[in-house]
């Protein structure tokens, strides 16, 4: 599972991800994003929407926690390879009807 993360500056640590659930605690390692400074992509074991996981950013340097919390993983983005190139398939999505009127409301 690959896992996106912001972080506030590019000089932010190196960190490693861990994400523990009620049995298991698993490690993700972390790389920065070359084209976006800001953002670092974490790779480990793959899991599932709908528990409720506890995130933990772990500095590489001194193993001081630098952020966690708890998320329950809510939707998904699967990718495919296709003939050599890197398909997305994003996981459904709700969509609501707009309103019957555009021109609501009436002057």
């Amino acid at each position: 599972m690959l896992v996106n993360i912001l972080v506030p500056a590019s000089n932010f640590p190196d960190f490693y991800l861990t994400i523990s659930t009620e049995a298991e605690e698993f490690r993700y390692d972390c790389e920065k994003v070359e084209d976006v400074p800001t953002q670092v992509g974490c790779i480990g074991k793959e899991m599932f929407p709908g528990a409720l996981l506890h995130f933990t950013l772990v500095s590489v340097e001194d193993q001081r926690v630098l952020a966690e919390g708890q998320f329950a993983i809510i939707g998904l983005l699967l990718s495919t390879q296709v003939a050599g190139a890197l398909e997305l398939t994003p996981a459904p999505t709700i969509t609501l009807p707009s309103y019957p009127n555009p021109s609501y409301p009436k002057p």
